[in-house]
């Protein structure tokens, strides 16, 4: 899996297939009074949603400590063992699994538990056993849509970009077109050298919700096609929206240098460097100057980098 996968892998299997809001009980009759277990379910879910993960959990526990519990209460409680992927703990791993198995065995038609151990395994890599689940969370009477999601991720965990990107798809069409998962596409097309279409997900993305990092994700695409000029045209917009941003121009003078127009790349290096000065940009300054027949210049930069590096110890 290359790096851009992994960050998103790592940062969609607990965070984007969030299910609290989707765990609602069935609506009771006006003249039926809610029972004990159905107020304390709705103060959990409630304290969930406000990310009081905890403060919920301890309900649940106390809701799922009966015999026979709500099929909801169980996956809810399934779920907040893996809310919070910072702090995921082996026990929180194995807590998720018992309450999702017990929800299995109260309803084997109720495909969101059946997700939530597909989480659960792609959070160990254990992906084939994580596909083997999501596709029973989509083919129970009662199905899952984001078990999509978890089977995605557990494909192109294992390089199967064709069926990665088939349900991804279908999920951002269907359940969920944000920006992470129009980022996610993107980079499925990208590790599949269709780096158009990668460019067009990545666009989708940003009209979802601006962000630099999707920017720098189009000039890759860019770059991979030796287009230097329209990934330098990407840049120019994104340095327009904030000046300050020493990464841009370090990555437009880069861009620039790809093109062989080494004073431009000189430039935005220089500007980067007064942003931010480290010994990789005056690296890849003398690099330049190097290119440029100015060896004077790059070994004054190689000397500077030297010290910048010295300086992190």
């Amino acid at each position: 899996m290359n790096c851009l996968i992994k960050k998103l892998h790592h940062s969609l299997i607990a965070s984007a297939a969030a299910c609290s809001s989707t765990l609602a009980f069935v609506v009771l009759p006006a003249a039926t009074a809610a029972t004990p277990i159905e107020i304390q379910y709705r103060q959990a879910q409630q304290l969930i949603n406000q990310k009081h993960i905890v403060e919920g959990q301890q309900i649940l526990q106390k809701i799922c400590a009966a015999p026979h519990p709500p099929v909801q209460a169980l996956c809810l409680l399934a779920y907040t063992y893996l809310a919070e992927e910072k702090t995921i703990t082996d026990e929180h791993l194995i807590e998720a699994e018992k309450a999702a198995k017990r929800a299995i065995k109260a309803d084997p038609e109720y495909g969101l538990a059946y997700k939530l151990l597909a989480q659960g395994n792609n959070l160990q890599s254990k992906h084939e056993i994580a596909i083997v689940q999501s596709t029973k969370a989509l083919s129970v009477k009662k199905p899952e849509i984001k078990a999509y999601l978890q089977r995605c991720l557990a494909y192109e965990a294992l390089g199967r970009h064709k069926e990665a990107l088939s349900d991804i798809t279908y999920y951002t069409e269907n359940s969920d077109g944000s920006a992470d998962m129009y980022t996610l596409k993107g980079s499925i097309l990208f590790a599949m050298k269709r780096y158009d279409d990668a460019i067009a997900a990545y666009r989708a993305s940003q009209k979802a919700q601006f962000r630099d990092w999707t920017t720098y994700r189009i000039v890759e695409c860019f770059e991979q096609q030796h287009q230097y000029d329209k990934a330098t045209d990407e840049l120019s917009k994104l340095i327009k929206i904030n000046s300050q941003d020493a990464e841009a121009y370090q990555t437009r003078g880069r861009m620039q240098g790809l093109a062989k127009r080494y004073a431009a790349a000189i430039g935005d290096y220089t500007t980067a460097i007064k942003l931010e000065p480290t010994g990789r940009f005056y690296k890849e300054r003398a690099a330049l100057y190097k290119l440029a027949g100015k060896t004077k210049e790059a070994a004054e930069d190689l000397r500077k980098a030297s010290i910048e590096d010295r300086s992190q110890f």
